[in-house]
């Protein structure tokens, strides 16, 4: 059962298996990656479950220019019954069929042939037939043809045809007033479901930038997980999401033909983040350009919304595309355009001078440092994370690498739960060199109550040497610790139950190993 999809299922297993309300032929038409070739599949299912016979075919974009290739395709397992038809009909399906040498019959003998094929054939079979056509926007016009004339001629009869469109791509099925079935995006709620049962693992908040990024595409559900594995070896999201080959064939295919100046002002409006954030009346003069949107903005990319006075993309994911379409050099020329745009904001130069960066810097590091620290007081944990990694990247000295990929490791843990990124960051410092391991270490009982992470020796005390500025965050769960009154030992909240009055709750363990009960 397809997630989301009960409505559609119940009207594609009535078509398929009723034929009282008259229609023989029933269009789906959506987004690419909405789930019309899962539909196609379910009904060939249902089909085959009631006695149906299926015949399927699939349009390929690069047969569109060859004549009755997908009629070919579609009625090979009626080739037997070409014998039983009269002239000129027989000779013509011949030719399509590739049986026999000839010139290549005129529409009308097409049409004509194909119907009289189609009703021979279901004598033949003695059942009803399912005729399938995925991707009918690649069909080419010869077959198109051929078998609009045979279905407007078949009504009342058991055969019938399924057909997939993508929306507005013009094609001869959709304008020969066919029964149309429009199939929309999956709503929050079935897309949640998606995931959770697709891809159990997922955090709460990679599921929830899933779904917003998505917009209830099937395949961008399906196929975003796999790319957030592929590129970076744990599931972290980033700014942008990465695409895998699918979806780049998907989304960037909308922009390889647009002019080199648009794809380059597109580019640069993506890494700036100007789109769907700040009006265009904020947007730097070197970003300004409106005649060079005017392709991206015919071909329904982008749209300027007057409500809002924003730039918007109409998919939240041909944002990745622009930036998956582009090179390194481009999108490192990109950011040090921006960098001087921003002159005037220290926050987001120092960011575009980050991503611009090839070598080492110090000065840039501490800049990004800085960046990370406004990020986290602004609540925006996952881009600070991020941030210091680039400023750990950046260090050239040993040292304060280590120190901010440890300040990475821990704000992608107890501030993000990227617990596997964790793990990752530690092992890059740890085989820095420097002969230190990095530990999850609880600082001194006399000090601020929150925990850290520590960078030693191995010989040394966990909390002499402090690599990690402290963070003062509210606790809000029940702390474990508690000191008893009698002899101000610090022991679990267990133990102190057990052993008389205690005093006020501690939110920060003892250093070293706690006592499981207190000396009185």
């Amino acid at each position: 059962m397809l997630v989301g999809r009960g409505v559609e299922i119940e009207m594609l297993t009535a078509f398929v298996t009723d034929g009282s309300d008259g229609d023989n032929v029933l269009v789906l038409t959506g987004e690419p990656g909405v789930g019309k070739t899962a539909l196609l599949n379910a009904a060939v299912e249902v089909a085959a479950w009631h006695g149906v016979r299926v015949v399927r075919a699939e349009a390929l974009e690069y047969e569109a220019e060859l004549h009755y290739v997908a009629l070919n395709q579609l009625l090979q397992p009626a080739i037997e019954s070409i014998d039983s038809l009269e002239e000129p009909h027989r000779s013509a399906m011949r030719v399509v069929m590739g049986s026999a040498a000839g010139t290549l019959p005129s529409q009308l003998v097409a049409g004509a042939a194909t119907l009289a094929l189609l009703r021979a054939w279901v004598r033949t079979v003695g059942a009803p037939v399912l005729l399938v056509v995925d991707d009918v926007q690649w069909l080419d016009l010869s077959s198109s043809m051929a078998l609009i004339y045979a279905l407007r001629r078949l009504t009342g009869t058991d055969i019938r045809l399924l057909a997939a469109v993508r929306a507005d791509a013009g094609d001869a099925f959709t304008r020969s007033g066919f029964r149309i079935l429009e199939v929309a995006p999956l709503d929050d709620h079935s897309a949640e479901e998606l995931l959770r049962s697709a891809f159990p693992a997922l955090p709460t908040t990679v599921r929830g930038r899933l779904r917003t990024d998505a917009r209830g595409n099937l395949l961008a559900l399906l196929e975003l997980p796999v790319a957030l594995e592929m590129r970076s070896g744990s599931v972290h999201v980033g700014e942008l999401l990465p695409l895998t080959r699918r979806l780049q064939q998907m989304f960037a295919g909308r922009l390889e033909h647009l002019p080199d100046r648009t794809r380059q002002r597109l580019l640069l409006i993506v890494l700036a983040g100007t789109e769907d954030r700040i009006t265009q009346g904020q947007v730097p003069a070197a970003l300004q350009g409106h005649g060079d949107l005017e392709p991206a903005e015919r071909a329904g990319i982008v749209h300027f919304n007057p409500r809002t006075s924003r730039l918007e993309f109409r998919h939240p994911l041909l944002r990745s595309a622009v930036v998956e379409l582009s090179t390194s050099e481009e999108r490192r020329t990109a950011h040090r355009i921006l960098a001087d745009a921003f002159a005037g904001s220290p926050q987001r130069r120092a960011w575009h001078l980050g991503q611009a960066a090839t070598e080492r810097d110090e000065d840039v590091a501490a800049s990004l440092e800085a960046v990370s620290q406004h990020m986290l007081r602004a609540g925006d944990s996952v881009r600070a994370t991020a941030t210091m990694v680039r400023a750990a990247e950046l260090s050239p000295d040993e040292s304060d690498r280590v120190r901010r990929t440890a300040r990475a490791a821990y704000l992608g843990s107890l501030l993000t739960g990227e617990v596997a990124d964790t793990g990752r960051l530690l092992r890059a410092a740890t085989g820095s060199g420097t002969g230190r391991s990095l530990e999850w270490r609880w600082p001194r009982p006399s000090s601020c109550c929150t925990p850290r992470v520590m960078w030693r020796p191995r010989a040394d005390c966990c909390w002499r040497r402090c690599a990690v500025p402290t963070v003062r965050t509210t606790m809000t769960r029940t702390p474990w610790w508690r000191r008893c009154t009698r002899c101000s030992t610090s022991v679990s909240t267990a133990a102190a139950r057990s052993c008389g009055p205690i005093s006020r709750l501690r939110s920060t363990p003892p250093c070293g190993t706690p006592p499981t009960r207190c000396r009185c």
